[in-house]
């Protein structure tokens, strides 16, 4: 059984699309497993105590049941390839309970008509419990920390020194957490260094540097209180993640 609201409305959206535009709605209710987990242990023979070794968390799977309905057999084709083609990119998916997730389309199911105008199929999407976008500046030189609603252990992050802050400098360095990024560079009042660990890649005035900087790692931070330095002010924008 599948619900609407007042409006019309099934209340899921797809990148900010109702499913009731596509003329679609919930069969049924969705599914959604936990985060994976990639567990590495070691016990011994007869021993007690079980080690850790390692440990590996990766995305959730989501499973909407859709009914899709049209005028005719041909007509609910046609919504149904236009939702296909709505997510065949990134996809964020709103179900109503106060998140957001962040997605990829992982098997579109096996379309079949019950009827002339009434298709079913079980689409599944793996995928990321995110809340909105955060951004934090600071203006403090060193000593300064950044607190992180996270749960899930690295959430992607970009740092973001603005243009304001570089000009006339020749190098700049930054710390956060256990890692660190260190460029030299005159830099003009016209550059804009970006450290993105969503994307991967490093940026300055828009062209790519990473092979320029030293650096261990993309930024990321962990749940709670991350220390941050700095040489001069930053900017630090991340989706909060949840398991």
């Amino acid at each position: 059984m599948s619900f609407l609201y007042p409006n019309g409305q099934c209340g899921v959206t797809v990148n900010g699309r109702d499913l009731s535009e596509f003329s679609a709605k919930l069969l049924a209710a969705y599914t959604m497993g936990a985060c994976q987990a990639e567990t590495d242990t070691f016990q011994g023979k007869n021993r007690s105590t079980l080690l850790l070794l390692g440990q590996t968390w990766g995305a959730m799977e989501i499973v909407l049941p859709l009914e899709f309905w049209g005028q005719s057999r041909q007509d609910t084709v046609n919504r149904w390839t236009a939702f296909c083609q709505a997510v065949s990119g990134p996809v964020t998916l709103d179900l109503g309970d106060g998140y957001e997730y962040a997605c990829a389309v992982t098997d579109l199911g096996t379309p079949a008509f019950i009827a002339d105008g009434y298709l079913t199929t079980d689409v599944t999407f793996r995928g990321m419990r995110q809340k909105p976008q955060v951004t934090i500046s600071t203006e403090t030189d060193f000593g300064a920390s950044i607190a992180c609603a996270s749960t899930f252990p690295r959430t992607d992050c970009v740092i973001r020194l603005p243009q304001s802050l570089l000009g006339g400098a020749d190098r700049v360095s930054v710390e956060l957490g256990t890692n660190s990024w260190y460029l030299e560079h005159s830099f003009t009042g016209s550059q804009e260094l970006v450290l993105d660990g969503v994307n991967k890649i490093f940026l300055l005035g828009g062209e790519n540097i990473t092979a320029k900087m030293d650096w261990e790692d993309f930024p990321y931070l962990t749940p709670g209180e991350n220390p941050i330095g700095v040489t001069r002010g930053v900017e630090i924008s991340y989706r909060p993640t949840f398991f």
